[in-house]
């Protein structure tokens, strides 16, 4: 320590460089005691700036205060989350995907003169430990139309009832992340 003179010639106690250094450097570990953390847009340690001890910290994620309340925040350096996630069945909303009713007619073409046998089938049933099953016997007579002249016949096949679609989607992961900007990050240890 060095002392010199004020313009007064009173006795002032004069501080070199190297102890300003030493006691700006202490007001900045003040600043920041151990477990404080330091951002910046700048790759610097601060151990260069201020002294101590660094680590870099948070690396990839957001910072949130700790909330007793929350069981996903309630201690101090927490991890969680993710920046891609894949949703579940049960997570995707519940929804469906209707087939409206509908018919679809095709018309045959002509086939000329013919006729068409119609078979009637005697059902049979059974019993079997109290459940009844009825089952196709055998044929009880058939029938011939009567021949007809060249003609068409429409085929109409439809839905009586509404019904639903396959599956689609592709079960990829969707993106997660709230609007951000990066910083550097570090940790006082010590």
């Amino acid at each position: 320590m060095a002392y010199g003179f004020n313009e007064d010639k009173e006795k002032v106690q004069v501080y070199s460089e190297e102890d300003i250094g030493l006691i700006v450097q202490q007001l900045m570990l003040n600043v920041y005691p151990v477990g404080a953390i330091y951002m910046s847009a700048d790759n610097t340690d601060p151990s260069e700036l201020f002294g101590g001890t660094w680590v870099r910290w948070g690396a990839g994620r957001v910072p949130v205060s700790v909330s007793e309340q929350d069981t996903n925040f309630n201690t101090v350096e927490k991890t969680g989350g993710a920046s891609a996630v894949t949703l579940s069945m049960t997570q995707i909303p519940a929804h469906n995907h209707t087939v409206p009713r509908h018919t679809h007619t095709a018309t045959a073409a002509p086939a000329g003169a013919h006729t068409h046998h119609v078979q009637r089938w005697q059902a049979t049933s059974s019993t079997s430990g109290g459940t009844r099953y009825l089952a196709q016997g055998d044929i009880d007579n058939t029938s011939t139309t009567s021949s007809a002249g060249e003609h068409t016949h429409d085929i109409v096949v439809g839905m009586s009832k509404d019904s639903q679609t396959g599956n689609t989607g592709g079960s990829a992961a969707h993106s997660n992340l709230q609007p951000y900007i990066t910083c550097y990050m570090w940790k006082r240890t010590a």
